[in-house]
């Protein structure tokens, strides 16, 4: 999560160097709020949505405030409402609303509740005018924590990509 934090500031702070450098031509810099650029064309990132260590305070606190089974639920309800189009990561197969709910309540393996890495797929794009900066999730790919005995995550299964229509 720090690592998230800490790429956005970096990029940010790249384009706000930009935007404020002294070239001002039409052309490099939007004239009016509203007119975004592309800062980002894709980017690709973990976000891990339960702490890995269920003992480690540092990812503890990082992940307090997050309502992650509320994020969750968004996502599948999503799926299950046919606002979103689900891939099979495995191979690649569009899946059904029938194969995603199978695959949830036969499989424990992939149980919501398991579910611990988020990877987002995205544009970025920055108003320096407005000073905004706004993104564009493509896609998220959703990851099943396996852990150990002590609840520690040893690693991730690859899940399903969801993708919003």
């Amino acid at each position: 999560m720090r690592i998230f934090v800490e790429i956005i500031f970096t990029i940010f702070s790249v384009v706000a160097v930009v935007a404020c450098s002294s070239k001002t031509s039409s052309e490099s810099l939007p004239t009016e709020a509203g007119e975004p650029i592309l800062v980002a064309d894709t980017v690709r990132y973990n976000v891990y949505i339960v702490p890995q260590d269920p003992t480690d305070n540092v990812q503890v606190t990082d992940l307090a405030r997050l309502e992650s089974r509320r994020l969750v639920d968004a996502i599948f309800d999503a799926i299950y409402h046919h606002q979103a189009t689900v891939t099979n990561f495995q191979d690649g197969h569009t899946m059904t609303v029938d194969e995603i709910k199978t695959l949830e309540i036969e499989d424990q393996r992939f149980s919501r509740d398991k579910i611990a890495l988020l990877q987002f797929t995205e544009a970025w794009s920055f108003d320096a005018v407005s000073q905004h900066f706004s993104k564009k999730i493509h896609s998220v790919h959703v990851t099943y924590a396996v852990r150990n005995d002590d609840g520690i995550v040893e690693g991730n299964r690859a899940g399903i990509i969801v993708k919003m229509n």
